[in-house]
């Protein structure tokens, strides 16, 4: 937008005041030195004549009438644009590391990319905190290049990495319609905005960890974007700085289905599709599979989808009010990684010897990476203090993810007595309770089917898998906006409590590892609460608009 507006401003000012020739030489000098700046922004790049007439278009535009006709800012800009031979160098050398990536993702034989047509410039550079990354446009398959088969249905699934939640959605949506349909779907997720986005729109990512971190500057972020005219605006401005690359990804991909995983993909994609129907006259399918559980932001909701799947009843009363149909709604839960897909069969004793876990001891299960209010080493410290003044033997399972110095330090004061013996160090655990600090693991449903109860940060995802394993859950920490509706989510259906003070959290915790029956009846109500198979009926459910349910049957028969 910045880049729009510098070029209007010298282009209206060079056009009412006629140039002297040492400032029309100043003005070209000016120009050029733009044109390096423009090498680094993330705008489309486009071969261009040469600079000298690309120079003289923006300072004579009256001598260009093909230049004044474009209305789009980012098309004025990219026909500024000269081309780059590094950027070309750079495209020749990795073009074959790309058709390789393309042929992975896509399950080709690398054979059937050696035409012409997975030939394809750069669309885009994207800035990020390691410097800049090329991202090639996906390339036009014949439907017979796709797994050998012509009647291959195509599913893009569009997110925004702004969470862990909405990757691991789409990644459970993904392998749920391979478990249903095998080689007769191929799937691709795109992080929309930072692969195909413009600036500012491709640094959600880095802005959303921003604010993140200090949840006031979020929330006020969060409730502005509630808005309707924010919502519109930012639909506006969107298309018209993004539409095309969303619409050369789609005609790309050539898509038989869209489903959207984020809240921000809806509005901007809803009329690239349209401008996709009135163009080619073809009408893509749009699914919403929201994955926000307690409460859920109105730009998750728009009128044109053709389905929309809910988690919870909450989240479908706010779709309602935000005009969502009855007859566009589903309600099967929220997709969840294949771990849970199902409940939980073996004993507690033969899962705890597997971990390398105590055996018929009170086990609690602590997530979080350092996050959260007072931190996990803090909440820990807590559990341990009050969990070695009961009478009973306990244990305190820290699950530290890539914090891997958080990890260090709970080995050190907790699992080292012999270390810190030596060192002068009195013991730093009570003999009745044992710690067990683990790094990132890949087994989180073994872990949670292992322990008795969870204390976790208020996200979605976490509390939907720790209620399939039955866990009462204690919530420590969460994000307003998007989890705070979860807190009471998690409370009102009786299987969980909330408190962001470590010394109450472990008190609660305590109180419930010392009361078997109490466990036993906040277990019942979260399984109660749990929706184990939501992702394959949310699959199925896809596989009736790609029209392969019926083919599946008619396969099996």
């Amino acid at each position: 937008m910045l880049v729009g507006l510098l070029i209007s401003a010298l282009s209206s000012f060079t056009a009412i005041h006629p140039a002297s020739s040492s400032e029309l030489s100043c003005h070209r000098h000016a120009v050029t030195e733009f044109h390096r700046f423009i090498h680094l922004s993330p705008l489309r790049r486009r071969p261009l004549r040469s600079t000298r007439e690309a120079t003289d278009d923006v300072l004579h535009p009256a001598r260009n009438t093909a230049f004044l006709a474009r209305p789009r800012i980012h098309q004025v800009a990219s026909h500024l644009l000269p081309s780059s031979r590094r950027a070309r160098r750079r495209q020749s050398s990795t073009r074959e590391q790309r058709k390789a990536c393309l042929c992975r993702n896509t399950r080709r034989d690398p054979a059937a990319c050696e035409d012409g047509q997975d030939r394809r410039r750069l669309t885009r550079t994207s800035a990020s905190k390691g410097g800049s990354a090329a991202v090639a446009e996906p390339p036009a398959v014949p439907r017979e290049a796709t797994g050998g088969k012509k009647d291959v249905k195509r599913v893009l699934i569009v997110m925004s990495d702004t969470g862990g939640g909405h990757k691991a959605s789409a990644l459970a949506l993904k392998d749920a319609l391979w478990e249903n349909y095998n080689d007769n779907v191929d799937v691709r997720i795109v992080d929309i905005w930072t692969d195909y986005g413009v600036f500012p729109f491709n640094t959600f990512v880095p802005s959303y960890r921003f604010m993140s971190t200090y949840p006031i500057t979020w929330k006020l972020f969060y409730e502005w974007t509630k808005w309707p005219s924010t919502i519109m605006g930012g639909e506006v401005v969107g298309h018209a700085l993004c539409g095309s690359r969303f619409r050369q990804l789609i005609e790309s991909y050539n898509p038989d289905l869209i489903v959207s995983v984020h809240p921000l993909c809806q509005h901007v994609m809803l009329r690239v599709l349209q401008d996709i129907r009135q163009m080619r006259n073809r009408n893509i399918p749009f699914v919403t599979v929201v994955t926000d559980l307690g409460g859920a932001h109105p730009s998750w909701f728009h009128p044109g989808v053709d389905l929309c799947f809910v988690p919870s009843q909450p989240v479908r009363e706010i779709a309602l009010q935000e005009g969502i149909k009855p007859d566009q709604m589903r309600q099967y839960g929220l997709p969840i990684r294949r771990g849970f897909w199902q409940q939980e069969k073996r004993p507690k004793g033969e899962i705890r010897d597997k971990l390398g876990l105590t055996k018929g001891v009170p086990t609690c299960l602590v997530v979080g990476g350092g996050e959260g209010v007072g931190g996990l080493d803090k909440v820990v410290d807590a559990l341990v203090a009050c969990l070695g003044t009961k009478p009973f033997d306990s244990e305190v399972v820290a699950i530290c993810g890539k914090n891997g110095a958080l990890r260090r330090r709970l080995e050190r004061k907790y699992c080292d007595d012999a270390a810190n013996a030596n060192n002068g160090y009195p013991r730093m655990r009570p003999r009745n309770v044992s710690v067990k600090p683990h790094g990132f693991v890949t087994n989180m449903e073994d872990f949670m089917a292992a322990a008795d109860c969870i204390v976790t940060k208020a996200g979605p995802g976490t509390i939907a898998e720790s209620a399939i394993r039955g866990l009462p859950i204690m919530l420590s920490s969460y994000l307003p906006g998007q989890e705070e509706p979860n807190v009471p989510y998690v409370i009102d259906r009786g299987f969980g409590d909330y408190s962001s003070v470590p010394s109450q959290i472990a008190r609660r915790v305590a109180s419930w590892l010392e009361d078997p029956k109490k466990l036993q009846d906040m277990s019942g109500k979260a399984v109660a609460s749990s929706r184990p198979s939501a992702t394959i009926d949310i699959a199925t459910e896809l596989g009736e608009i790609l029209a392969l349910n019926k083919r599946e049957r008619k396969r099996q028969s």
